[in-house]
Order: structure tokens, then sequence, then C-alpha cells
């Protein structure tokens, strides 16, 4: 394994530890605040969830089910993103086999999270 390679692990260790940290901190204020609010959390209502294009307002609002919300995004797109990296930094190197593969990967990911039934 090259110098090089160990940047780039240790950049993507990076990106799935902050994204991992941040997504867990922010689940963790919203049920805090779910709990602080609402007295408990049993309420059917607190699992529904808010659709994206609604979602903005609800952060803006504070609402603490639009927090864990935002947690548990930030958690599932937190690998798509260390794919993207891994795809960009093997582009910028010219390695382009594993730059096509990640590439591919993250396509797939997409796809199956925004596919729809494709």
């Amino acid at each position: 394994m090259q110098f090089r390679d160990l940047e780039l692990d240790e950049l993507l260790s990076r990106v799935l530890r902050l994204g991992s940290m941040i997504g867990l901190f922010l689940a963790f204020v919203g049920v805090v605040l779910l709990v602080w609010q609402a007295g408990r959390v049993s309420n059917p209502e607190m699992a529904m969830a808010y659709p994206l294009n609604k979602l903005p307002g609800a952060l803006l609002r504070c609402d603490p089910r639009a927090i864990v919300e935002l947690g548990l995004l930030l958690l599932l797109a937190t690998p798509a993103v260390a794919v993207l990296v891994a795809s960009c930094a093997y582009a910028q190197r010219k390695n382009w086999r594993p730059s096509f593969m990640a590439a591919v990967l993250l396509l797939i990911l997409l796809l199956g999270a925004f596919g729809r039934g494709l």
C-alpha cells in the first residue's frame, strides 16, 4: 500500500466518522427534545416521517421529529458520500478503474435510494 493510499484511507475514515457522529448526535438531540416536549415518544403521530420537501420548514421550526429525521438521513447518506469521495480521489490520481467502480457503486446506491422500482 502506497503512502497516498494511506492518505485516502484516512480521508475516508474521517468522512465516515464525522458523518456518523453528526448523524447520531442529531438523532439523539431530536429524541431528547421529543421526550422533553411531549413527555413520551409513544404517540403514533410521532412515527410519521416528514416528506423531504417539508423537512426544511420543520427544521426551521426546530421540530424534534425533523431533527431526528435529519440525523437519520445523514447516517444513510454518509456511506454514499464516502464512495463519492473515493471516486473523486481515484479520478484525481488518474486511477480510472477504481474510480469507475466507485462511480458504479454510487449509482447503484442512488438507484436503490431514489429509483422507486426502476
